[in-house]
């Protein structure tokens, strides 16, 4: 089955293969509105950025040309307010990995870098 609409307001969505029940964002009076549970795997993004599921959630290059270029201005020095950004995804606030972390490029950092451990 599939649909089309200009506009959906949906208080809580769960899309998953068989009905699923995460508790973690409450049912009925208690519900969280504007939850949302996906079982994935989710690709966000340009549509052929993957060739295989690589991972529960992929994230590609924006591809929306209904979309202005993205602008992150101040994070890192090759995305100055004036240049179009060049990144898929974009975190503001803190944020924490649970488990390890694979860089395939070049990692860049504008303030200092703390480890616990070992960098090797």
């Amino acid at each position: 089955m599939s649909s089309f609409s200009d506009s959906e307001y949906i208080n809580q969505l769960f899309v998953a293969k068989d009905e699923v029940k995460p508790e973690l964002f409450g049912r009925g009076p208690i519900k969280i509105n504007g939850s949302t549970y996906l079982q994935c795997p989710v690709l966000a993004g340009k549509d052929d950025t993957f060739a295989t599921i690589v991972t529960t959630v992929m994230i590609g290059p924006l591809e929306n040309s209904d979309s202005p270029d993205p602008i992150v201005g101040g994070a890192i020095p090759a995305c100055s307010p004036s240049q179009n950004s060049p990144y898929s995804l974009a975190v503001s606030g803190p944020s924490v990995l649970l488990g390890p972390l694979d860089v395939d490029d070049t990692v860049s950092a504008t303030g200092d870098v703390q480890a616990g451990g070992n960098i090797i």
